[in-house]
């Protein structure tokens, strides 16, 4: 008789018991015998499920983060464009007027036929870049190698994050190269051409100007100042700046041939499309830009939502260049009363024109 345990009210289990069971139990695995306290590991089919639903849910927010990101993108260059209406008017408090749109006639004898100072290059000081409008030197041309300094600095305020102008430069080869740093902003020349009437000449080498007219009816143009006295149909119901894409060709050296260089964006450089925009098509209008054609050289070169038309050759009151942007289904414009809206690319033609206009008659708001 075995003998009794008084722990456990019954016979006390011997050594040679306990190793039976034991033996028995491993006996049960090896044979396959199922234990329902073993744990059960994915069948492929499950594993393929959980992988699809994960693949859904990563396509269902994906567009909702990318979404997430253009906003806070369009969102900083609105912030851009507020900071440039507001280093207009400081410009207005101390100089009474806007910023000449291109300084084009000669500064002083001999100066160069077209210096190609810009409203931007102006604004320097007023944006917090007096290091920048302090090396860069207004008696000679914009684009002279003496300016590299000045230009190939980069301006974070005039540029828009949704295009890939941060880090860029364009080189402008002339004996040695000039760099010239991209940007996204620009202001408006009114709503048709970069000039009202060039009478069939290249502005750009005939300082005298017979029978030019080179008046806009916008807030900027060439060789003059406005006031906001000019503003008669309301700084708040006129246009004064916009965005642009900049152009992807960043290169031109006609000593060896390359003269194909796409100038849109770029802060410091003369032309319509670089650093002015017009309201002649609505923005990301399909219609190309025209910019200057000749002498061997074309300063546009098309590329998505921007297209260009190179038959405008070299007279200036056939240049045009649309606002342009990244942003889906339209354009940030900044008024003359410092406020940015955003407007959409459906907009009517006749009201998108109206709003750049400053003494039309017609001003436009809750368009």
């Amino acid at each position: 008789m075995a003998p009794y345990d008084l722990l456990t009210a019954g016979p006390q289990r011997t050594w040679s018991a306990v190793r039976s069971v034991s033996g028995l139990r491993s006996w049960r695995v090896e044979l396959g015998v199922p234990r329902s306290s073993r744990r059960r590991g994915f069948t492929l089919v499950e594993l393929l499920v959980v992988i699809a639903i994960i693949g859904i849910l990563v396509a269902l927010l994906l567009p909702a983060v990318q979404a997430a990101r253009e906003a806070a993108r369009r969102s900083e260059c609105c912030n851009h464009l507020k900071q440039v209406g507001v280093a207009l008017h400081n410009y207005v408090d101390q100089k009474k007027v806007l910023p000449i749109g291109v300084v084009a006639l000669p500064l002083s004898p001999p100066g160069p036929a077209m210096p190609g100072h810009t409203a931007l290059a102006q604004l320097l000081p007023f944006l917090e870049q007096s290091n920048v409008h302090n090396v860069y030197n207004f008696e000679t041309r914009n684009v002279a190698v003496a300016n590299r300094p000045a230009t190939s600095s980069p301006i974070p305020t005039y540029r828009c994050p949704s295009d890939n102008t941060a880090g860029r430069k364009a080189v402008f080869k002339l004996g040695s190269d000039t760099e010239l740093t991209r940007s996204n902003l620009a202001v408006c020349f009114g709503s048709n051409t970069c000039v009202a009437n060039a009478n069939g000449r290249n502005i750009a080498l005939d300082p005298i100007r017979t029978g030019v007219d080179t008046n806009t009816d916008g807030a900027f143009r060439l060789d003059e100042s406005r006031s906001l006295a000019d503003f008669i149909d309301g700084t708040s119901c006129t246009a004064v700046a916009s965005e642009i894409l900049a152009g992807q060709d960043d290169r031109i050296d006609p000593a060896a041939g390359d003269m194909v260089y796409d100038v849109r964006g770029l802060w410091m450089m003369q032309m319509i499309g670089a650093s002015s925009y017009t309201h002649r098509n609505t923005p990301n209008a399909q219609v190309g830009d025209a910019l200057f054609v000749g002498m061997g050289a074309f300063f546009c070169v098309s590329r998505p939502r921007a297209p260009c038309d190179n038959t405008s050759g070299v007279v200036w009151d056939r240049y045009h260049a649309a606002a342009r942007s990244n942003h889906p289904g339209g354009v940030n414009v900044a008024f003359g009363d410092g406020h940015v809206t955003f407007v959409s690319d459906n907009i009517d033609l006749m009201v998108w024109r109206c709003l750049e206009a400053i003494n039309d008659g017609t001003p436009v708001s809750g368009f």
